[in-house]
């Protein structure tokens, strides 16, 4: 007895073509580097796979293998042609210098080392350090992990303005205190966060929120944190401070 033969309906047709159009867009977003955007580099081969998944599930649905019915169409209709336009259309569309772009705009740099090997700017006999754009997250590892070595050093690096997080002994904001800091993705940009120094400078009050500086200052230990969570840190003590043009590029733990 012979199985029965296959046909291809209008509906097998049409949920190919969406299925089709979602794993090129998921192709495209991988080769042309565009889902940085939107996920950490160590989400790439998870999207090519699943480009290369979703193609299996076209070439069956064309060959009417998936039997569908209109029904089960629409809501594929809203399962897949939402997705396919967010892989597809920039972020960046609505201009750069706002939003998104201006702290990242779908760059990133991974963070490559916490010991600062290899990295720029040390000038052990002056005690100083220049922190270049794509070095910020480094250095900051790199002092977060060895304050006691660059303890009184003078470093100069540029970063954006945040309050959020910081705090005086008491457990409130302190008038002198900001987080000056850079963009880390953990995943995905639903858990983009600020990472940097706790800095302190006289006129803290006259810089905006995620206003872009560049500043130069002294590398001080003392107790930061919240009340009750206080622990020994590291704090930029800024002597001078310089408005500064946004650099491109988010960090990243590879």
């Amino acid at each position: 007895m012979s199985a029965p033969r296959l046909t291809t309906r209008p509906p097998d047709v049409i949920h190919a073509l969406c299925l089709a159009g979602l794993s090129a867009g998921l192709g495209w977003s991988a080769w042309s580097g565009s889902y940085t955007q939107l996920a950490t580099p160590r989400t790439l081969p998870f999207l090519i796979l699943a480009s290369l998944l979703v193609g299996c599930l076209a070439v069956l649905s064309a060959s009417g293998r998936l039997n569908i019915t209109s029904r089960r169409l629409k809501s594929t209709l809203v399962a897949v042609v939402i997705p396919m336009l967010a892989v597809v259309i920039p972020l960046h569309s609505a201009g750069a210098g706002s939003g998104f772009d201006e702290y990242a705009g779908g760059r990133a740099i991974a963070i490559t080392t916490t010991n600062g090997e290899g990295l720029h700017g040390l000038d052990k006999a002056h005690r100083r350090i220049t922190i270049s754009d794509d070095e910020f997250a480094d250095w900051y590892e790199t002092i977060d992990h060895n304050p006691s070595s660059y303890a009184g050093y003078t470093v100069t690096v540029t970063g954006f303005v945040s309050r959020d997080d910081v705090s005086d002994a008491s457990g409130s904001a302190s008038s002198a205190e900001f987080m000056f800091s850079r963009q880390f993705m953990s995943c995905c940009i639903l858990d983009m966060t600020p990472i940097g120094f706790t800095s302190s400078w006289d006129s803290t009050a006259s810089l905006k929120n995620h206003q872009w500086i560049t500043a130069t200052g002294t590398l001080t230990e003392r107790q930061i944190g919240r009340s009750g969570h206080r622990h020994q840190g590291m704090v930029l003590a800024i002597t001078s401070v310089a408005s500064a043009q946004a650099p491109t590029g988010y960090f990243y733990q590879p």
